[in-house]
Parts: C-alpha cells; structure tokens; sequence
C-alpha cells in the first residue's frame, strides 16, 4: 500500500466522521436532519408527520 493510498484512504474516513459529527450536533440543537421541506416532490409524503397534521386539519396534501 502506497502513500497515496493512506492518504485518501485517511481522506475519505474524516470526510464521514465530518458528516456524522455534523449531522450529530444538528440534531442536539433540535434541527431537522432529514426533511427539507418539499412535500409536493416527496415520495413519502404520505408518511411525513408534517403531511399528516395538514390532513387531520382537513387540509389537502
């Protein structure tokens, strides 16, 4: 194993770590972390809590 190989190897674990350490501190502060909002586009937009409130207040969807 080379040099570069460690390299992008070491590269592409910070990236994750990066993510998972972001996506982490996101949630801790009560920020979504999955959903941006564009129900209309959304194949599970039927199982969206937000889609779900709309449809109990008799709105549509």
């Amino acid at each position: 194993m080379e040099i570069i190989d460690l390299i992008v190897a070491a590269s592409a674990v910070l990236i994750v770590i990066a993510v998972i350490h972001y996506n982490i501190t996101k949630k801790k502060k009560g920020k979504s972390t999955g959903c941006g909002g564009g129900c209309s586009g959304c194949s599970m937009s039927g199982q969206c809590m937000s889609s779900q409130h709309k449809f109990e207040k008799g709105e549509k969807k």
